[in-house]
């Protein structure tokens, strides 16, 4: 690979970093989460599948679908990875305990 093509990882600027977290941080202060919006966001953070979300709420696929359709339009996210950065950022999702087995639908325990 000719190194004038080859990858140059950069840092991030600081006071774009800090900036963004900042406006995150407001954002998640002025939208609240539904008791379900909240559910949902914490399974995706665990990394479940849409099928496993619905499986293990009981919900369809699409409806599912849809809830992080609304949620990434709510917050103004590009994808779920996104989304999970701004609410953890802006605190609306801090980090949180595994389920235990006994209480994870999907678990074979």
């Amino acid at each position: 690979m000719n190194s004038s093509t080859s990858f140059k990882p950069q840092s991030v600027p600081y006071q774009q970093t800090s900036s963004r977290i900042s406006l995150y941080h407001q954002q998640c202060q002025e939208i609240k989460l539904t008791r379900r919006e909240q559910e949902l966001l914490e399974w995706l953070s665990f990394g479940y599948s849409y099928q496993e979300i619905a499986v293990g709420i009981h919900l369809s696929v699409n409806t599912v679908k849809n809830y992080f359709l609304r949620l990434r339009e709510k917050f103004n996210a590009h994808n779920n990875s996104h989304l999970l950065s701004i609410v953890f950022r802006g605190g609306l999702l801090p980090a949180i305990h595994p389920l235990e087995p006994s209480e994870n639908p999907l678990s074979n325990n």
